[in-house]
């Protein structure tokens, strides 16, 4: 008797595909992140207000940094293995901590603090 939940080979081997897909995105994504935090470093003790960026945690500045690359909280979520829920009460964090009341103030208010370039139109 075999158990429903088994599964056959074809099967195994595309969710082994996707696994890799994953793995591979989150690396890319740590990798991305350790540059940016690097840069965020430079950047802070260069042109950002040091007390600003210390009232955000570390995992607030990762959230942030996906925020501004555009990444949706559920992306954010996969990228940081937590749940939506989390990343929505981090996002929430910050913008209270940095007083800004939607995603176009965020943006400015990262780009004030030399977080992000903003394009010249």
């Amino acid at each position: 008797m075999i158990p429903e939940e088994w599964k056959n080979k074809s099967e195994l081997v595309q969710e082994l595909s996707a696994l890799r897909r994953r793995v591979a995105e989150f690396e890319r994504a740590s990798h991305n992140l350790k540059q940016k935090g690097d840069l965020l470093s430079e950047r802070q003790s260069t042109r950002a207000n040091p007390r600003v960026a210390k009232l955000l945690t570390r995992t607030e500045m990762k959230v942030l940094c996906f925020i501004l690359d555009g990444k949706s909280n559920k992306e954010i979520a996969n990228l940081l293995h937590r749940s939506v829920r989390t990343v929505e009460v981090h996002r929430s964090h910050i913008m209270r901590k940095l007083g800004v009341d939607n995603l176009v103030e965020l943006v400015k208010r990262a780009a004030a603090m030399g977080l992000v370039d903003l394009p010249i139109s």
